[in-house]
């Protein structure tokens, strides 16, 4: 069976022919050269293309439309700078070019020069006020610029002129996420999931919304939905893992926080979380394991040290715990929770140290005297540093 590529291939390799046999004829047939270039472009040969559109413009200085379209196969080729002269020539010999503007406007956007795109995107709708690609490219370089209730305007102005855009819903609740609007956002991707049932990311950023406002399993079966759709996706794994562990299902959360580490090996986000979820179900080996290899990622990882010390304690190990609590304290000194760890395990050794004590008094030896003291002002020092960190803790958020 004849596919519908297949015809339109067939057509366009018969107008390549046919231009070919006219240029044969005329080699300074320009509209050949430019309906032949439009051809090959059809075809994705954009080499060919701008060869044709280029000797379209040779025989026709001010062929406007020969630029444009030449700058169309340059932006194809992701040449945008060549794009954007070309663009910018056929404006000088027809200031009225809606697509010339829309299509530099393009090309701006996807150099990151947003003002720039917002220029020739207000010129088109200018031109063509009805413009809905305009308005909601337009409302992309707000929203590149964080000007997100500009962003939101040219959303809804686009939905307004044409209702069945998946995408603009898309954009339209990412902005309203951005400014905090869960209820609004939550609309929104409900509208392009509507539209596009299949949308991977309406799926995933919905699932972002319902993270945030703590309906983990309705976030769960939004990323399960995305993960259907695209199952290569690390953040996918990483964030359904945050929804797992949130309703305490630690050894789902694992096993999608590995899967996304088989995606992201240098994730240390997730081999922190990964190591989290391991402490809560008691499994403090493997969660130093993983909170190590999160600080190898992440030196500076206060909450990593925090849980490793954390972990390191809850296996007995005092020195390391102490440790990995004062490097944490080091590089945060306003972070509570580690001065409140850390109390803890002073507290521990402090007793410790008691205990040591109670025994060496027992002994009615010199030595065993002078072992019982010091035994006893380690314990007492100890008591004090767990008093006064625990005091800290307690002042700090």
């Amino acid at each position: 069976m004849t596919t519908e590529y297949e015809v339109c291939a067939d057509k366009e390799s018969r107008a390549i022919a046919r231009y070919t046999e006219a240029l044969a004829l005329d080699p300074c047939d320009y509209e050949a050269y430019f309906k032949r270039g439009l051809a090959y472009a059809a075809q994705e040969e954009y080499d060919r293309a701008i060869a044709d559109f280029s000797a379209a413009i040779k025989y026709d200085n001010g062929y406007s439309w020969a630029y444009t379209a030449r700058g169309n196969a340059f932006a194809k080729k992701g040449d945008f700078v060549e794009a954007v002269l070309d663009f910018t020539t056929a404006l000088r010999f027809n200031p009225g070019d809606l697509r010339a503007y829309y299509n530099r406007g393009n090309a701006f956007f996807l150099q990151q020069d947003y003002p720039a795109a917002i220029a020739d995107y207000t010129a088109v709708l200018q031109l063509k006020g009805d413009h809905a690609g305009a308005f909601a490219n337009r409302g992309q370089a707000h929203a590149r610029k964080k000007e997100w209730k500009a962003a939101v305007a040219d959303f809804t102005e686009a939905l307004q002129i044409d209702s069945n855009q998946a995408r603009v819903y898309l954009y339209r609740g990412n902005a309203f996420l951005e400014q905090g609007d869960c209820g609004r956002a939550i609309v929104d991707y409900d509208s392009a999931i509507r539209l596009a049932p299949d949308y991977a990311e309406a799926h995933e950023n919905r699932g972002i919304v319902h993270l945030k406002q703590e309906n983990y399993r309705q976030a769960i079966a939004d990323y399960t939905e995305a993960l259907r759709l695209d199952s290569t996706s690390a953040r996918l794994y990483y964030d359904r893992g945050l929804g797992f562990a949130a309703e305490g299902m630690y050894d789902r959360a694992i096993a999608d926080y590995t899967a996304c580490l088989r995606l992201d090996p240098e994730n240390a986000k997730a081999y922190y979380k990964r190591g989290k979820a391991h402490a809560h179900q008691g499994e403090h080996e493997e969660a130093i394991r993983d909170f190590t290899q999160a600080l190898e990622l992440d030196p500076r990882s206060v909450h990593a040290l925090n849980n490793r010390g954390l972990s390191y304690f809850n296996l007995g190990n005092l020195d390391q715990a102490l440790s990995d609590y004062n490097e944490s304290i080091q590089l945060d000194p306003r972070y509570g929770s580690a001065y409140k760890n850390r109390s803890a395990a002073y507290k521990a050794r402090a007793e410790q140290y008691r205990v040591k004590a109670a025994r060496y008094k027992k002994k009615r030896s010199a030595d065993g005297k002078e072992l019982w003291k010091k035994a006893l002002l380690r314990a007492r020092a100890a008591f004090r540093q767990a008093r006064a960190d625990r005091q800290k803790a307690g002042e700090l958020p």
